[in-house]
């Protein structure tokens, strides 16, 4: 009985030991992204992106980038018919997320080729609230959200900094729209309005990314 029970330890223990190995270990990273927006010929600065990032023994990343976000509240003054001031007031919401899945090719090496797909998605809400009966409260929505291919390489500095360089594919867009007036005159049906398309255009848009990474 103890044989047995000591040939099952062994057996458990090399069970644990290879399991250990079989189990990738993450390696945490954080990101600076700096987009760089081609367009009708026209190149724009993109707003930058943190990024936060685990990579495994086997060179595959998951990244997980906040691209912006913003939340304010404006006031704008406005005049009745008596003169009167008032102050309508403007809500306005910004954010945009990415997920992406990078497979390095040559992971061990100082300068790697990789490929990546993403899903992304765009938020942007705007609500106005008239404080005088002349306007009509009103409220907007846009959302675009992406599936993405992304090309690119990774160039390490150092042990633990290095750059890297993509190219941002949209492959297909889905687009969101609603808009809402609140006018009495009308009916509630007449109130609201939105749509939504569906495309693939690849190259209607070029985005190039720089990315400064330090691991952790």
């Amino acid at each position: 009985m103890k044989k047995k029970l000591l040939i099952l330890l062994i057996l458990l223990l090399r069970f644990s030991s290879y399991a250990q190995k079989e189990v990738p270990r993450f390696q945490k990273e954080v990101k600076l992204n700096v987009p760089l927006l081609l367009k009708a010929n026209h190149l724009g600065l993109g707003n930058l992106a943190p990024v936060f990032i685990m990579e495994n023994r086997a060179g595959k990343l998951h990244e997980f980038e906040l691209s912006w976000f913003s939340l304010s509240r404006d006031l704008e003054e406005d005049t009745n018919s008596q003169g009167k001031v008032f102050k309508n007031i403007h809500l306005r919401y910004n954010g945009g997320l990415r997920y992406q899945y990078t497979h390095m090719f040559s992971a061990e090496k100082r300068i790697s080729p990789f490929i990546g797909g993403a899903i992304s998605t765009i938020w942007y809400s705007h609500t106005f609230k008239p404080m005088t009966l002349m306007k009509f409260p009103s409220s907007q929505v846009r959302n675009t959200n992406a599936l993405e291919l992304i090309p690119g390489f990774r160039w390490r500095l150092s042990e633990r900094v290095g750059v890297d360089v993509s190219i941002i594919l949209n492959a297909v867009v889905h687009k969101f729209n609603f808009d809402k007036i609140e006018n009495p005159a009308l009916p509630l049906k007449y109130w609201r309005n939105w749509n939504n398309e569906l495309y693939v255009k690849p190259f209607e848009q070029l985005h190039t990314r720089f990315g400064l990474f330090v691991k952790l």
